[in-house]
């Protein structure tokens, strides 16, 4: 079947990983002819990958954010649909940033963590938002009723 780690989750649920999406839909369908309802399945989609480019001109928007990275990097060869705008945001100390989502290759691709928009060299970053728990303050953990 191209299994290939099998995890039992806290709630009693099973986590199947597979190599492929071909391989995890012929698992589902090969569950639900033998299980029927008895079992619900459901196949997890990757997220895109988020990143941040900081300090970004005033003129700079969601809008032509896409036109401006692809002429500035034509020899990459990304795809106007793999670099989507997601939004534009100001830090404290007044920097503009604006968030963008990529595809996984995409995000391979940038082999520099510069960019060059207008007469700005802009730095790429990760765009990471850490969980934290309410009542003990713990990193990566979210409280549980």
């Amino acid at each position: 079947m191209g299994i290939e780690s099998i995890k039992t989750l806290w709630d009693g649920r099973v986590q199947i990983e597979t190599g492929s999406i071909q391989k995890a839909e012929t698992l589902q369908n090969s569950i639900t002819e033998k299980l029927g309802a008895k079992r619900e399945t459901h196949i997890m989609r990757q997220r895109k990958s988020r990143l941040k480019i900081i300090n970004i001109p005033e003129e700079i928007s969601t809008h032509n954010i896409q036109k401006k990275l692809m002429a500035q990097k034509p020899e990459i060869g990304i795809v106007k649909c793999e670099i989507i705008p997601k939004f534009t945001y100001e830090t404290k100390r007044h920097q503009r940033n604006i968030l963008i989502g990529v595809s996984v290759q995409t995000r391979k691709k940038r082999i520099e963590n510069k960019v060059k928009i207008g007469w700005i060299n802009n730095s790429i970053d990760d765009y990471l938002i850490a969980t934290r728990c309410f009542r003990s303050s713990r990193f990566n953990q979210r409280m549980r009723e």
